[in-house]
């Protein structure tokens, strides 16, 4: 058997203001990557991390990465919570069956809104302050459970500043990487190499334990 990382930096510039920087490696144990993302039109930002399904941990965040991505094609949706459930519901349509987080969100006019459910989460780095921006979310049923309790995303919706960081990321993120570290990491390094700091800081012993996923934003 042959297993190969793969690691996906990108860095880009938008404009004189805004900075986008994302990476993502598979966990050392897992077959594959179940970690998906999407930045659609330099604006909307869309994360999954799959926990399960028939296939493979990778199908549920796939596809619902995938319906958001078409249907943000169009444009800003009528609202973020209904967009996540209609990812949901396109389950059944395409046969999947597993469970994923979800994270869908839009920065513009220096403003972010959005939605969530699960445990992928969303931060923001302030004049030295860091906090979670989906701390209200929540974390059970994921998006794919079809249990008794339908999802309840949550929404988010705050005004950005000039300089102000945003962190997007997986599990493999934060349960691995303590805020404290992350906060010292954003003000002792250089913006292009956040992302690979915090990769390396989520390892144990060197290696993964976990798919890891980050998208940082500076504004």
């Amino acid at each position: 058997m042959i297993i190969i990382n793969i690691i996906i930096i990108n860095i880009k510039i938008y404009g004189e203001n805004m900075e986008i920087s994302s990476i993502t490696r598979k966990g050392y144990a897992n077959i594959e990557n179940a970690d998906k993302f999407n930045i659609i039109d330099d604006t909307y930002f869309i994360l999954a991390d799959g926990a399960s399904g028939n296939i493979s941990p990778s199908e549920p965040s796939n596809s619902f990465v995938n319906f958001l991505s078409e249907k943000l094609t169009f444009g800003v949706p009528e609202s973020y919570v209904g967009l996540i459930r209609d990812g949901e519901r396109n389950f059944l349509f395409e046969g999947v069956y597993g469970e994923t987080t979800g994270v869908v969100f839009e920065i513009n006019n220096k403003k972010i809104k959005g939605s969530s459910v699960g445990d992928s989460e969303v931060w923001l780095y302030r004049e030295g302050e860091l906090t979670e921006i989906t701390e209200k979310q929540n974390r059970r049923p994921r998006i794919g459970s079809f249990g008794p309790f339908d999802i309840t995303p949550v929404m988010f919706e705050m005004e950005l500043k000039e300089n102000d960081i945003i962190i997007a990321g997986t599990d493999g993120l934060f349960n691995f990487v303590p805020s404290q570290k992350i906060k010292e990491i954003i003000e002792s390094k250089n913006f292009n190499v956040i992302n690979s700091c915090m990769l390396k800081e989520a390892m144990v012993d060197g290696k993964l334990e976990d798919d890891f996923t980050a998208i940082t934003i500076k504004i």
